[in-house]
């Protein structure tokens, strides 16, 4: 999951045109053992900014959903999903993989 940082480059010159600046967000459990582990039922978990890997741009046609985040949300912070949410987006992403693969 990523957090945007910025709002979308609106101007055709620059090199980040049509993109968003994110901060990546990764699940929170402290007893995972592995990837595997620590993506096991993502939606209903927590997530926390991944400090270790670094902003980057990223162009607004490859996100699938994106929803408000509360004001004081800081880095720092451990954010869940809402259940309206992780079904808004995982819609969003079934309609984009059949969209792929027909």
């Amino acid at each position: 999951m990523g957090r945007v940082h910025s709002d979308v480059v609106k101007d055709v010159n620059d090199e980040y045109y049509q993109m968003v600046h994110v901060q990546w967000w990764v699940p929170f459990k402290k007893w995972a053992r592995n990837d595997v582990e620590l993506y096991q039922g993502y939606w209903e978990g927590k997530w926390k900014c991944n400090l270790s890997d670094p902003m980057q741009w990223v162009d607004i046609d490859s996100i699938a959903f994106s929803f408000p985040t509360r004001k004081n949300t800081t880095m720092n912070n451990v954010v869940m999903i809402s259940d309206v949410h992780a079904s808004q987006a995982r819609a969003n992403i079934d309609v984009a993989n059949k969209v792929n693969y027909m």
